[in-house]
């Protein structure tokens, strides 16, 4: 009785170590999947949505460069990388934001602009085909 109950046990012990790694979320590549031009889907300002950011996009390039029309820091800068944080240098003036999450379709990003914390759910531009 006594092995069968430790049997148990250490089968209870796994089971859950199996399901703790199956739920963890395996870290996104997010250099590979960033380059390309994103479009606003919806924002939030302070958790409500607002429209006032309606025509966003972000484009990034591989080579470290990126173009974006936030009112902030509109037109061309430079970004960097580093896990889930890309950090926008605009002549000295830097946006943090956090990669929420990414897929080759979706990017959520979170920042905080002027003491206001923001998201940014944007969807990838499909390329012109001409």
């Amino acid at each position: 009785m006594n092995s069968m109950r430790i049997s148990n046990s250490f089968m209870l012990c796994i089971g859950l170590m199996l399901l703790a790694v199956s739920c963890t979320e395996e870290p996104q590549n997010i250099q590979e999947l960033l380059p390309g031009r994103w479009e606003l889907q919806q924002a939030t300002r302070n958790g409500e949505p607002t429209r006032s950011l309606a025509d966003l996009y972000y484009e990034f390039d591989a080579d470290g460069s990126m173009r974006t029309n936030l009112p902030v820091a509109k037109g061309e800068s430079d970004y960097q990388i580093s896990g889930q944080s890309i950090e926008q240098n605009q002549d000295g003036n830097i946006i943090a934001y956090t990669v929420a999450s990414i897929t080759d379709s979706t990017l959520v990003l979170q920042t905080e602009l002027r003491n206001t914390p923001f998201q940014f759910n944007l969807l990838r531009a499909i390329p012109n085909q001409e």
